[in-house]
């Protein structure tokens, strides 16, 4: 599916510290849920303080350990990131290729980002390893080894990380846009380091910031999950309270200067430019902080006057940003013009919809609408495991009381939301940029791991566990309960829909899926009509208008998406009224002549721009190699098919693909079934579907590749060549090889860096950057591929290399070990996700798509717990090494 997403705009901008900025949302980024029944809270004798969230949405925990120190402490650049990184190579009892070991042993996610004042370190994991991951971060906050050897390698890592940050189309002009809007401050620097900054420092450099900051009483320890609190809080103690309180460097205080009225325009790289106006505002440690965070909502709702910008044709789309410190905050609009505009006119438009804003006052009902939604997320924020535990090191890193986040937010006033606004966003102190295109241009490409952190460490040899290790990770591998999925119910319609109650959080989740097939039923020349559809339906109802629909959503402070894929998220106590929301957009769109011929200027413009991308240009080369002359799957969606649909088409479309016997609900969340049930058959119960039911059949595939093909597509401001191997053929969930070829490809590559790929690709031979896999079943067969990225003058030897290993591996099986291991992690990856409302219920939906609707996975488990190397080994004796299509993304032109 092409879409430019506006998100993905924003990454390629880069607009000033936006990387961690936050769309404006319901969610406070800033705010933690008020106390909630069972939470432990306890500061140790050391200072260490403590917060444990008992909840048993799933057996899954997460910990996060955060330190009060980050870039603005630096005694040089980028110094308490490299301390970040150092603190996963190991300590003076385990060391980093054993750390990484148990992670992978437990099926753990890890990881940590330091910001511009705090270090968060973070494991996501079976809730039966609480007491493992509690001993390793105890064990580094007072051990760290920070190794001379260990930093000379990861250095290496460091750096690549913050080339990769520099790669960035933008890069130069986000630290340009960065320095101005921010001078005078420690914020107007890169606070992740520079290159020439990480060649000076040395081992003794990063201890000694270490032993200064690490500290328990400058630490806060939480933990959340489905763990009983007293026995954590005794482990807790266990483990923490022999480590020394010690004492931090005093802070100096920071000073905020005004910003100046100022201007920037530059060009860009890019087919589309951008206007954008950025503003101070509010630090969280000020008294209007929750005025701002009230008008922040405001400006994202689909009723103001910034989404009516889009609305009526006038824009491509709008964003708002913020981010905040204690000392200040930051507020960013951005307008991508529509097709015939430019990025002047796009940003004039800001500019007019903030003066009449500030010269009328913003509307009352969006104030009120937007209160109410962020005051809603003190239920929402309860039904995310990981989420309420993030939420609650949020609150504690800017020094706040949960209670006292809402009630101030409960407290905000119209006028409070007008003073801010009158006060931050005047042109007497803002920063406007223009970011012109080159219209000749094409979509960069940018490093998706640039801004991510790569903690993983990949070892070199096999090292035997600690004792304590052993014993706690000796323990038989058990697939997860019963009690994931819900009894199926059938409407008389035939739509499918199951239920789960879950009472962690006084909110549920609807998620829902209509199974489509746009490839082989869409007429030809319209490819692409099931898009307009679905960015139709969200414009209004023969209920209610966009606007009248957005409103009642307002009402209860849910959220609602519609489509081929479709969701709600409401409070328990509104929850008839929510389904009878998302009913009534999903069977009776208005279809309006007026909101269709602006859908489709704007998504002719995305698909426009989407096909510069160079992820489109080598995904539509694959399939023309991949499949012969007539396959459906050699379809593509272009400017011209979009062009080419009428909103007769659209109509039509909806009318065929969008049936009850076709559609599968998941509800999860505080509903009694009985309940649930009651609403969906009143609301759903009447849907008809029109026709015959499609029969969803592909062509058959071959069961072996013909050839070997290689397709290269030049990209100019490509810095490295990507590569694509792959090959498809015919398999079903239920074929004996489908669960063995799971575990290879996680082999393969689910471990990151330590996976069999990076090890063998990068730790062994340094041919490439990333190296993946991927293997993916559906209706229409299997599909198997391996990715690396590489100078152009490796690629020769890594396919090579990836072909040998794939023949290795189908005339020698892999050890038991590796298979243990590889089996905690895929049992894992099915678990983990299960730690919210949203993720049970994805869950629930698993293969829905595809035609998969069976409702017990034990066949899964059973085989999976059952496979051996052998069966493993046979398996990947369906890869044809010597036959993948080859696609390489090569600079160039």
């Amino acid at each position: 599916m092409k879409r430019l997403g506006f998100l993905f705009l924003a990454s390629i901008l880069l607009l000033p510290n936006a990387a961690p900025a936050q769309v404006a949302s319901p969610a406070p980024a800033a705010s933690a849920p008020a106390e909630a029944a069972g939470v432990v809270r306890e500061t140790l004798a050391n200072g260490l303080r403590v917060i444990v969230l008992p909840n048993k949405l799933a057996p899954v925990a997460t910990t996060y350990v955060s330190y009060g120190v980050g870039s603005d402490d630096d005694t040089m650049p980028g110094i308490a990131h490299a301390t970040e990184h150092m603190l996963f190579r190991g300590t003076s009892d385990v060391s980093g290729g054993q750390l990484a070991d148990i992670a992978a042993r437990m099926g753990a996610e890890y990881n940590a980002f330091t910001t511009d004042q705090y270090t968060l370190y973070y494991y996501k994991f079976p809730a039966a390893y609480a007491d493992v991951v509690l001993h390793l971060e105890a064990d580094r906050m007072a051990n760290a080894a920070i190794r001379a050897q260990d930093w000379a390698t990861e250095r290496g890592a460091i750096e690549q990380e913050i080339r990769a940050q520099e790669s960035r189309p933008l890069h130069a002009v986000s630290m340009k846009l960065r320095e101005r809007f921010f001078a005078g401050t420690p914020f107007a620097t890169a606070s992740a380091g520079t290159v020439p900054s990480f060649e000076k420092m040395t081992a003794d450099d990063i201890r000694a910031f270490y032993r200064a900051w690490y500290k328990p009483s400058n630490a806060t320890l939480i933990v959340a999950g489905d763990v009983d609190p007293q026995r954590t809080l005794a482990d807790v103690h266990r483990h923490f309270d022999a480590i020394p309180a010690g004492e931090v460097p005093a802070r100096k205080p920071i000073e905020v200067p005004p910003l100046a009225s100022s201007s920037l325009e530059e060009p860009i790289d890019f087919p589309v430019g951008v206007g954008v106006l950025a503003y101070r505002q509010p630090g969280s440690n000020d008294a209007d902080y929750a005025a701002s965070r009230v008008l922040a909502q405001v400006f994202s709702s689909g009723r103001g006057v910034l989404a009516d910008l889009t609305a009526t044709g006038k824009t491509l789309g709008v964003l708002s940003f913020t981010n905040q410190y204690p000392e200040m905050g930051a507020g960013f609009l951005l307008a991508i013009p529509a097709r015939g505009s430019t990025p002047q006119a796009a940003q004039s438009l800001l500019s007019g919809v903030l003066d009449d804003y500030r010269t009328n006052g913003v509307p009352a009902e969006l104030i009120d609408a937007a209160r109410t939604r962020l005051l809603s997320e003190q239920a929402y924020q309860q039904s995310s495991i990981s989420g309420l535990g993030l939420a609650w090191a949020d609150a504690n890193a800017q020094h706040r009381t949960p209670d006292a986040v809402y009630a101030a937010i409960a407290n905000v006033t119209a006028d409070d939301v007008n003073r801010v606004l009158r006060t931050y966003y005047t042109a007497d102190h803002r920063l406007s940029i223009v970011l012109t295109p080159k219209p000749s241009s094409t979509v960069p490409k940018t490093d998706p791991s640039a801004g991510i952190e790569h903690v993983g460490f990949t070892p070199t040899m096999h090292e035997p566990l600690p004792a304590w290790a052993q014993s706690a990770l000796k323990a038989p591998l058990h697939p997860p309960s019963g009690e994931i999925g819900a009894r199926p119910h059938r409407l008389a319609n035939g739509m499918r829909y199951a239920v789960r109650r879950e009472t962690a959080a006084p909110t549920v989740v609807v998620s829902g899926v209509i199974r489509t097939s746009p490839l082989l039923y869409e007429p030809k020349g319209k490819d692409g009509v099931h898009l307009l559809v679905d960015a139709l339906l969200p414009w209004g109802t023969t209920t209610y208008d966009r606007k009248g629909y957005e409103a009642q959503l307002d009402a209860i402070a849910a959220s609602a998406a519609l489509g081929e894929s479709f969701a709600l998220k409401v409070q328990a106590k509104d929850f008839e009224r929510g389904i009878a929301l998302l009913a009534d957009g999903m069977l009776h769109p208005a279809f309006a002549p007026s909101a269709f011929a602006i859908v489709r200027a704007n998504t002719m413009q995305s698909v426009a721009l989407a096909d510069k991308l160079p992820k489109t240009k080598a995904e539509l080369a694959q399939r023309l190699a991949l499949y012969p002359a007539g396959d459906p799957r050699r379809r593509d969606v272009t400017e011209q098919t979009i062009a080419g649909s009428s909103l007769d088409d659209a109509k039509r479309w909806y009318r065929f693909a969008f049936r009850p016997d076709e559609t599968t609900l998941a509800i999860v969340g505080d509903v009694a079934p009985e309940r649930a049930d009651a609403a969906i058959r009143k609301y759903f119960g009447a849907w008809k579907a029109a026709g015959a039911p499609p029969s969803f059949r592909f062509p058959q595939l071959r069961a072996k590749a013909k050839q070997a093909q290689t397709v290269t597509v030049k990209v100019p401001t490509n810095v490295q060549s990507e590569v694509t191997l792959k090959q498809v053929f015919p398999m079903r969930r239920d074929d004996a090889d489908y669960v063995p070829l799971l575990l290879a490809n996680t082999m393969l590559s689910g471990e990151g860096t330590g996976s069999l790929l990076m090890e063998e690709l990068r730790t062994h031979r340094g041919y490439v950057y990333t190296a993946d896999s991927d293997f993916n079943v559906n209706a229409a067969g299997a599909e198997f591929s391996i990715s690396f990225s590489s100078d152009p003058k490796n690629v020769g030897r890594a396919n090579a290399a990836v072909v040998a290993m794939i023949k290795r591996l189908q005339s020698a099986p892999l050890s038991a070990v590796e298979l243990q291991r590889a089996k905690a992690l895929l049992l894992a990856q099915r678990v983990l996700p299960l730690d919210s409302y949203a993720g049970v219920a994805a869950d629930m939906l698993a293969g829905v798509k595809d035609g998969y609707t069976e409702s017990d996975e034990s066949w899964f488990w059973n085989a999976l717990l059952r496979t051996t190397p052998g069966q493993i080994q046979h398996a990947l004796r369906r890869i044809d090494a010597d036959h993948f299509v080859r696609v390489i993304v090569e600079p160039g032109s």
